[in-house]
C-alpha cells in the first residue's frame, strides 16, 4: 500500500511507501533530491530523513551506498538505477576519503555547495549537481564561468539538504532550489553577465593547471582510473590521493577577478 506522507503523521507502526516523490534528475546530488522530495510530501527535511531512516547527523550525500540506495528507492517508489551514477562516484570517493572531508565542501551537518547561476537559470527543474559539492569543481565548463558559492543577495552559503517548506524570509517556504534557503531570492540573479567570463589568462600557469586537474577529479572517480600528462599508461584511483597530497588539486584559494570564497 502506498501513501502520501502527512505533515503530522507518526513514523511509528507499519511503514508505507510514498507517492508523489519527484524523480531524481541525472547527475543531481542526493541532498538536492532529498530537499525536493521532502517538499513534495509537505514535511520538513528532518521529518523526511526520519521516515527514510537517514540519520540526522549523517552526510546526506555520502550516505548513499548501494545498500542504502536500494532501501530509499523502495520506500520512495523510485528506480534504483536513477541513483547508480552518484552512488558509483560516491563509492569511489569513499575509497579515497571515507567521510568526504578532504574532497567535499562543508561537513556532515553543513554540506555546502557552489553553483553555476547559468545552469540554474537554464534548468527546467532546478537542482544542484553532485559535482557542485566538490572542492575541486571551481568553474563551469559548460558556461565558462566561475562557480558562485554565496547567495548574491544575502551572501549565505548554499547548504543541502534544505528545509524548503520553511525556507526564506519569515519561513514562508520556497518552491524551487534556485531560490536561497535563507532569504528566498533567486540565486541566478545576474546570470547573463557571468556567462563566458572565465578567462584562463587571469590565472598563472600553476593556477590553470590546478583548475584543469579539478575538473578531472570527477572523471577519475567515475572511471576509477587516472591518466597523467607526460606519463604512459593509466593509474589506479589511489594515484588521486597522492596528487591531492602533493597540492595538485584546487582545494585552496585561487586568486582571480571573481568573488569566490573557499
Amino acid at each position: 500500500m502506498s501513501s502520501r506522507l502527512g505533515p503530522t503523521e507518526s513514523f511509528r507502526g507499519r511503514r508505507m511507501n510514498l507517492l508523489g516523490i519527484p524523480k531524481k534528475i541525472d547527475f543531481e546530488s542526493p541532498a538536492s533530491w532529498l530537499s525536493r522530495a521532502a517538499l513534495s510530501q509537505g514535511v520538513s527535511i528532518k521529518e523526511f530523513r526520519k521516515f527514510i531512516t537517514l540519520h540526522q547527523k549523517a552526510d546526506a550525500d555520502m550516505a548513499f551506498t548501494q545498500k542504502y540506495v536500494r532501501h530509499v528507492a523502495k520506500v520512495t517508489n523510485q528506480a534504483a538505477r536513477d541513483f547508480e551514477f552518484v552512488q558509483y562516484v560516491l563509492t569511489s570517493l569513499r575509497i579515497l576519503d571515507r567521510h568526504g572531508g578532504e574532497y567535499l565542501l562543508g561537513d556532515n551537518l553543513n554540506a555546502r555547495y557552489r553553483f553555476c547561476p547559468v545552469c540554474l537559470a537554464e534548468q527546467r527543474i532546478k537542482v544542484f549537481a553532485l559535482e557542485w559539492r566538490f572542492k575541486a569543481w571551481r568553474w563551469c565548463p559548460l558556461h565558462q564561468c566561475m562557480m558562485r558559492d554565496r547567495c548574491p543577495h544575502c551572501r549565505a552559503f548554499p547548504t543541502l539538504p534544505g528545509d524548503m517548506l520553511n525556507a526564506g524570509l519569515g519561513r514562508a517556504g520556497i518552491a524551487t532550489l534556485d531560490r536561497c534557503l535563507c532569504c528566498g531570492e533567486l540565486l541566478e540573479t545576474g546570470w547573463q553577465s557571468v556567462m563566458n567570463t572565465f578567462d584562463s589568462s587571469l590565472l598563472n600557469p600553476w593556477g590553470e593547471a590546478l583548475m584543469n586537474n579539478g575538473r578531472a577529479v570527477l572523471s577519475a572517480l567515475a572511471c576509477r582510473k587516472i591518466r597523467i600528462k607526460g606519463e604512459e599508461g593509466e593509474f589506479s584511483l589511489s594515484a588521486l590521493r597522492r596528487i591531492q597530497r602533493y597540492g595538485l588539486l584546487p582545494h585552496g584559494h585561487i586568486a582571480s577577478v571573481h568573488d569566490e570564497a573557499v
